[in-house]
């Protein structure tokens, strides 16, 4: 049926795909790009270390990306995308996924080591910045300094202190 053009309508393009499976999309997709996304810079960090002279179809982000995209991984991901792309809610539910949980867990380890961290210098294991030594070492390598006109004492005074 024909319907009459409206200029100042808003026009949507008609997918068949409902907001759960769209969402649902999003949330495959964004898991498997986790692991693929650290593939990836595993691999350009190895075309960095390489160096220049490589050509662009030689290194191992290209052979990485023709890897997945010839793969059943690239297929699966290529839907998932396309699902997860018909609606805004399944394009910020795949980005959330993405990067939220690799977040979450970076946040979780970042909090296991701090806590490590103040347990050790509370218990004396591990130097802090109030560590009596420490100032100790410090006043002695001014002292010093002040005697010696620059500040070769400085290094070596807390470095002995730090580990005392």
């Amino acid at each position: 049926m024909v319907q009459k053009y409206d200029r100042y309508a808003i026009q949507e393009p008609e997918t068949e795909t409902n907001l759960a499976v769209s969402v649902a999309s999003g949330i495959g997709s964004g898991l498997i790009k986790i692991p693929v996304g650290l593939a990836s810079v595993a691999a350009e960090v190895y075309d960095a270390v390489k160096g220049e002279g490589v050509s662009i179809d030689d290194s191992a982000v290209a052979r990485l990306e023709k890897f997945i995209d010839d793969s059943v991984v690239g297929d699966v991901l290529e839907g998932l995308e396309d699902r997860a792309r018909d609606t805004a809610a399944g394009r910020i539910t795949e980005a959330l996924v993405q990067v939220g949980i690799p977040a979450a867990r970076g946040a979780k380890i970042a909090g296991q080591i701090a806590t490590k961290t103040i347990n050790s210098i509370s218990k004396g294991r591990r130097v802090g910045l109030k560590n009596k030594n420490l100032l100790k070492g410090g006043q002695k390598a001014n002292e010093l300094n002040k005697k010696a006109r620059f500040g070769k004492y400085a290094a070596v005074s807390l470095g002995g202190a730090a580990g005392a």
